[in-house]
């Protein structure tokens, strides 16, 4: 097999205190880096993805998934790991150029299953890469945020009327947002 450039290792279980915390120090200590994390906790349930790559000589990947498979098993959890290999990197659309948004949706009460479903298809009918979705309101599904990515040659501009009726539709306030260190919204 040939040298894998990054591993992806996900993690899913009950959720505790230090489990983060236990599973990068097996990283550092065999000379590994995260290059990429992501987590969500949802009804007590953690999934977790962590992606790293070398850091330095005496780097064994090998030895490093050994000691986070330990280390899951001790804390009672589940591990798959999988490699990312650069071929892999090559078959994806470029993202050099993308612009990334925050479609920010909001019910009175709670949101649609029909709402979610017709933005949902809405994205996938454009191209449009959903990358993260996330629940505001812990424990009510009241607000959502869609992190969606537009490849270059798209512009948010052709799908904003689409997003927002959608919203009227069902009933849901809809705010797009650019993703990036100022938030602005989309008018």
């Amino acid at each position: 097999m040939s040298e894998a450039k990054r591993i992806l290792v996900t993690i899913s279980g009950q959720d505790k205190p230090g489990i983060t915390s236990k599973l990068v120090k097996k990283i550092i200590k065999g000379k590994g880096k995260l290059t990429g994390m992501g987590q969500v906790v949802m009804h007590g349930l953690l999934s977790l993805s962590l992606v790293f790559t070398k850091n330095g000589n005496n780097y064994n990947h090998d030895d490093i998934l050994k000691d986070l498979l330990f280390e899951a098993k001790n804390l009672k959890l589940e591990m798959n790991y999988d490699y990312i290999l650069r071929e892999d990197n090559d078959n994806r659309p470029s993202i050099e150029n993308s612009e990334d948004f925050i479609v920010k949706c909001t019910a009175s009460n709670i949101l649609p299953t029909s709402f979610i479903h017709e933005i949902s298809k809405l994205f996938s009918d454009n191209n449009i890469n959903i990358s993260r979705i996330d629940n505001i309101i812990p424990n009510k599904f009241q607000s959502l945020e869609f992190y969606i990515s537009l490849s270059d040659g798209h512009h948010i501009q052709k799908f904003k009327d689409k997003i927002l009726n959608c919203g009227k539709e069902h009933k849901a306030e809809v705010t797009i947002l650019e993703n990036n260190i100022f938030r602005k919204k989309i008018t």
